[in-house]
């Protein structure tokens, strides 16, 4: 089984099992459940489960011997996160798949783009003069305005 395989299958788990845990402990420290404590364990599970994602994907890339970074697997699920609740949100909610599948994808990608065999070689490297340039994923903000007046934001990557 491949280290992606093992990542989707690895952040699946973590996620269903971090935010499942929470739900539950608030629902039964509620003792029962009502509409409003429904809300509550929704509101506590989404962040959980977020991290479980996470966790999971990372957990699974270093069972595989994969060095890839956890904080880049976090920043891979909150871009899923927020591109499957647009997308739910762009279809008045008549799409929610997107918000269970788009965060794990988004762990394991951001993981695999953190992950590095190897460093690259100085002279690979583009840097002159003896500088030491850092290997793997440099991510930097980007923000700016449209032609309309609108605002658009994201981020840049480099390798």
């Amino acid at each position: 089984m491949g280290r992606v395989t093992l990542g989707l299958v690895g952040g699946t788990l973590g996620g269903a099992m971090l935010g499942g845990v929470g739900s539950l402990l608030l629902i039964g420290s509620a003792g029962g459940c009502s509409e409003d404590c429904l809300s509550g364990a929704v509101i506590l599970a989404a962040p959980l489960a977020a991290l479980g994602v996470s966790i999971g994907v990372y957990a699974a890339g270093r069972a595989m011997r994969g060095n890839g970074g956890f904080l880049a697997s976090l920043g891979g699920t909150a871009v899923g996160l927020g591109a499957g609740a647009l997308i739910s949100e762009a279809t008045d909610g008549a799409l929610t798949a997107p918000l269970l599948i788009l965060p794990v994808v988004g762990a394991v990608i951001g993981y695999e783009m953190s992950h590095s065999p190897e460093p690259l070689p100085p002279e690979w490297s583009g840097v002159s003069g003896g500088e030491s340039a850092s290997a793997g994923l440099q991510l930097v903000p980007l923000f700016g305005a449209t032609p309309r007046g609108g605002l658009f934001g994201g981020l840049l990557a480099r390798f």
